[in-house]
């Protein structure tokens, strides 16, 4: 058995040979095939590297942005610590990983006997996949896309956001909000004037991830985010994808709206602050 990682900074490339990764488990790998897309799209600098079992792609982590988290992805768990030594040996500085629990917990623990530092456990999350979608009943309003005159309201409901990665020099929301605007991928929940929010990401391999659901707080207890999120889904799944979403564990009132509307866990997300 040979074992060996090949190292890259083209997005198209690793993408390509990763190919039958993302299919084979699209929704374990929507994270990485999403920043490896993105970097295409926008041209964003970023590493890479694949880990190769027989000369057969085994496992993948992408560094996207270039100061982010690493994110892994699914892999033979004998494969992580090679994974570290290969990102180890280029010398590269890592804030943080993230990605399916026992992969992030291998990988902080041996890039933390690496580096010498502390791997330091920051967040549990679970990846939902709806299975049978339930709308809410007796909700006001519609769904609707959002456009460019609804910037500044979006980007006043997004304090402090985080996309899941860093875009050295900028702010994250604006980066966010231009983008998946332009993309047509932000959706507003409207009652007679906007109520709630919430995002999807471009397909990989046919599967689209719910992010930046968000109701203002005096607005929520009506069930606009719940509306939201049933009536996105429906359109994603008209589409013929699959469609998921991520929540904190620790987030019940998130997991239970989730829960209600036909999502059903699928995978345990770990995020680690290394040093």
């Amino acid at each position: 058995m040979s074992i060996e990682v090949f190292a890259s900074a083209d997005p198209g490339l690793v993408l390509g040979r990763a190919g039958d990764l993302l299919t084979g488990d699209p929704v374990g790998h929507n994270v990485v095939g999403t920043k490896l897309a993105d970097a295409i799209r926008y041209g964003e600098p970023g590493r890479y590297w694949i880990v190769l079992l027989d000369a057969v792609p085994a496992g993948v982590a992408v560094q996207q942005p270039a100061d982010a988290a690493l994110a892994v992805a699914p892999m033979p768990p004998e494969l992580v610590a090679v994974v570290a030594d290969a990102v180890d040996a280029d010398g590269v500085t890592l804030p943080g990983v993230f990605g399916p629990a026992g992969i992030a917990s291998r990988f902080a623990q041996a890039w933390a006997g690496l580096r010498g530092i502390a791997a330091v456990p920051t967040s549990a999350e679970r990846i939902y996949e709806v299975r049978d979608l339930r709308f809410p009943a007796g909700v006001d309003g519609r769904l609707r896309p959002a456009g460019e005159a609804d910037r500044e309201l979006l980007l006043s409901w997004l304090p402090g956001f985080e996309a899941g990665a860093r875009w050295a020099g900028t702010n994250p929301a604006a980066v966010f909000v231009t983008r998946r605007l332009a993309a047509g991928d932000v959706w507003i929940w409207d009652d007679d004037g906007p109520v709630s929010m919430a995002a999807r990401t471009e397909p990989v391999a046919a599967v689209t991830r719910i992010q930046a659901v968000n109701t203002p707080p005096e607005l929520r207890g009506r069930g606009y985010a719940s509306a939201g999120v049933a009536a996105l889904s429906a359109t994603v799944l008209a589409q013929g994808l699959r469609c998921v979403l991520n929540a904190n564990v620790d987030n019940t009132v998130a997991v239970s709206v989730y829960q209600r509307l036909g999502y059903r866990a699928v995978l345990d997300v770990l995020r680690y602050r290394l040093g």
